[in-house]
């Protein structure tokens, strides 16, 4: 069989086989699900499974020539979505009774990686909160933080009350919105968000 070449291929094949490589280190080496990883290429979970997908094809060879770095690099970055945001914790099991048992989130996808780190999404919407912990991989009431947009704000902030949650910036109005910051166990700030009504 002649050996294909990369300038054969179009910019849309090459993008396709560079999503192929992020999706399959982003499931084998980082343990993400298919969905998420999928989503997270901006590309469909259809594009990666059954036996004619772009995937399939890439992995038996028949465009191995679309590895070539010197062609993938110039692709331009195209944001489309964030695929997941993620807080570091330490005490794991405690970060998920706050995570699930106070903030009511329902995880997706649980992981454990030896000999000891730990993962977990909560599908919100179209997006994915997820907690992690890992060595060296510390939590910090100063960097990026999540808005959870709630239904009922008052109720929502006398939950965090009764729960004996710890406020960071207690609720305060905005021209567009009502918000207040909070602490999780492991001192990550959260905001708890809720628009005007229009």
């Amino acid at each position: 069989m002649r050996k294909h070449t990369v300038n054969k291929y179009t910019e849309k094949e090459l993008e396709s086989a560079l999503a192929c490589e992020q999706f399959l280190r982003l499931t084998k080496k980082n343990g993400m699900s298919l969905n998420t990883a999928a989503r997270s290429v901006g590309k469909s979970p259809s594009h990666f499974s059954g036996q004619s997908s772009m995937l399939a094809r890439y992995q038996r060879g028949g465009i191995d020539a679309l590895r070539s770095r010197r062609r993938l690099k110039n692709l331009k970055l195209k944001v489309i979505e964030i695929a997941f945001c993620c807080y570091a914790v330490t005490g794991f099991a405690r970060a998920r009774k706050f995570y699930e048992g106070v903030l009511g989130l329902k995880p997706t996808k649980v992981n454990d990686f030896p000999p000891d780190s730990h993962w977990a999404e909560y599908d919100i919407g179209p997006g994915t909160l997820s907690i992690g912990s890992a060595p060296g991989w510390k939590p910090s009431p100063d960097g990026c933080s999540v808005a959870l947009e709630v239904e009922d704000f008052d109720a929502a902030i006398a939950h965090l009350r009764a729960n004996g949650v710890k406020f960071r910036m207690e609720p305060f109005p905005t021209p567009v919105c009502r918000m207040a910051m909070i602490f999780d166990p492991d001192g990550n700030t959260i905001c708890i968000h809720k628009r005007n009504a229009k």
